[in-house]
């Protein structure tokens, strides 16, 4: 199973978009995530990759990442609380969810549609628990390292803020307790 971005080391290649003036209200982390990955994208300064369950996915940085990014802190607390949770690709085109269940020291891995059922070509996968959460982990790490380096006005904001620090304190909780 591999979730991996690979971004540019260019600055000069990203726009400078003005920040939208967020409303908490009306806007939640998804809008600043998903604005972001839109620069990021408009820009070419990323390529986002997901292999699992026997299969490459076709996922981008607009719409696929800026889906998955919100749920990993949720993800990474309902793996270490209670052994399961769900990854949904909810977006049009891949309509895809990825199942977690502890099993000893590994996660069993499978791969189904979003109403549940299996996805033609795809097979169950057991991974390390240490894999699963590093993997999950390290995106949204690179993530937040690449934001903050290219685009420190969009690293301030409170939405932002609250999702990073919640990205940090689930990878500190399952680092610790494994």
């Amino acid at each position: 199973m591999i979730f991996r971005i690979t971004t540019s080391d260019d600055k000069d290649v990203l726009s400078r978009p003005s920040v939208p003036d967020y409303d908490p209200e009306l806007d939640d982390v998804s809008s600043v995530l998903s604005d972001l990955c839109s620069w990021i994208t408009d820009a070419g300064a990323a390529h986002f990759k997901v292999d699992c369950c026997g299969l490459r996915w076709p996922v981008d940085v607009r719409t696929d990442l800026a889906i998955i990014l919100p749920q990993i802190p949720e993800v990474l607390g309902e793996l270490s609380e209670r052994g399961s949770a769900r990854l949904q690709f909810f977006e049009q085109g891949i309509e895809r969810d990825i199942g977690f269940t502890a099993s000893d020291e590994d996660f069993e891995v499978d791969c189904r549609d979003l109403w549940g059922n299996p996805i033609v070509g795809a097979h169950a996968e057991r991974i390390k628990k240490t894999s699963v959460y590093s993997e999950l982990s390290n995106l949204a790490l690179d993530f937040i390292n690449f934001v903050e380096a290219r685009y420190p006005e969009i690293a301030v904001l409170p939405l932002y803020k609250q999702w990073r620090t919640s990205v940090f304190e689930q990878t500190n909780r399952v680092r610790a307790a494994n």
